[in-house]
């Protein structure tokens, strides 16, 4: 979330239990040498594949620009 200013996750889930542990995630906070330990570890995984097949990706023209 503190990579661009306009990611929002959407999460979802069909159990209240779930429900309360997502809104509860609103009030977790990093602090900055966390941020970078945990943007380091995801920038060292390596992206395979498209992210949709081209179809569908074309479906609703409302793909992200290129960073």
């Amino acid at each position: 979330m503190t990579r661009a200013p306009d990611i929002v996750s959407i999460p979802g889930t069909t159990q209240i239990t779930y429900l309360c542990d997502n809104i509860a995630a609103a009030q977790v906070s990093f602090t900055d040498a966390e941020l970078g330990e945990l943007n380091a570890a995801l920038d060292a995984i390596e992206v395979r594949g498209d992210r949709a097949p081209a179809v569908v990706a074309g479906w609703n023209g409302a793909e992200a620009p290129d960073a």
